[in-house]
């Protein structure tokens, strides 16, 4: 029985990947692959991590948001491309700690010395896939119309 199981779940899985939008076998909920490209904005919140001390400690979000933001935006998605990683959450009542730090490979798309997968196939938070296309992280910045130069100044 468990090698159906496995089985339906492969096909199911391939099937996401293939572009399908179906329902989940187990529970029954809508289920997609998702295409995810870094965000400039996620871009931009990096290098303030970076320029902040993030490549060496956590710092929590709320340092990131700039006047006139709400949140962090998808900064927390950079994680998909272990660009980031958050700290461990010893708190009960809150569902993550909020604090991020630059991972090596992370501070190294920062200075423009690696390149990443343009995009991260994603399902239930979870990659399952990448791009063979790769940018950088001035051309995730430019897409918004940021300065890399001008950002790294401050």
């Amino acid at each position: 029985m468990t090698g159906l199981i496995n089985l339906q779940y492969t096909d199911f899985l391939n099937r996401l990947k293939g572009g399908e939008k179906t329902d989940c076998p187990c529970c029954g909920r809508h289920a997609q692959m998702y295409h995810r490209h870094l965000h400039h904005n996620a871009a931009k919140k990096m290098v303030q991590l970076y320029r902040l001390g993030g490549a060496v400690e956590y710092i929590h979000t709320s340092r990131l948001i700039e006047d006139g933001e709400t949140g962090a935006g998808d900064f927390s998605k950079g994680k998909y491309w272990g660009l980031i990683a958050e700290a461990e959450n010893n708190w009960e009542h809150k569902r993550t700690s909020g604090n991020w730090k630059l991972t090596p490979k992370g501070a190294d798309f920062v200075l423009g010395r690696i390149t990443i997968p343009k995009t991260a196939l994603i399902f239930d938070d979870r990659v399952f896939g990448f791009s063979e296309d790769h940018v950088d992280i001035h051309a995730c910045l430019a897409s918004g119309g940021f300065s890399y130069a001008d950002l790294m100044r401050g």
